[in-house]
């Protein structure tokens, strides 16, 4: 099995690739209505505008993980990779077709987890190793 090593940068890379599929999903179900300016809107189609506002859109859960997801890189490594399954748990129950296969892309390639949260000390250990003749 490859084994894929997530760094902060290309983690949320395709978190916001999943969110901004969410939103695109959304945006071609969401009515021509939803687009339209409130002062110029009819009475019906202003109902129409408060009660989606309302609503529980898509967007808005994807958005909540992509925020959980970048507190994944505050935490200590430990805690980092509990809460970060966790946060793919969350992922795969909430139906969002996108969020889904990344949770499916992240569980499939663990391995590579630990290796990523490590690889941001890791690298400036070895870059320092490598300036420093006195450091074994």
């Amino acid at each position: 099995m490859e084994v894929i090593t997530f760094d902060e940068f290309h983690m949320m890379k395709m978190v916001n690739e999943a969110v901004d599929n969410v939103r695109k999903a959304e945006q071609k179900e969401a009515p021509q209505s939803m687009l339209r300016n409130e002062n110029k809107a009819t009475a019906k189609q202003k109902k129409r505008i408060l009660t989606l506002k309302g609503s529980h859109l898509m967007t808005k859960e994807a958005n909540c993980l992509k925020l959980a997801m970048q507190e994944v890189w505050t935490f200590p490594h430990v805690f980092a990779d509990i809460y970060l399954l966790e946060l793919m748990d969350w992922a795969t129950r909430s139906e969002l077709q996108p969020i889904m296969e990344l949770a499916k892309t992240v569980k499939r390639h663990e391995d590579g987890l630990t290796n990523g949260l490590l690889e941001g000390i890791n690298v400036p250990c070895t870059s320092l190793q490598t300036t420093s003749s006195w450091l074994p």
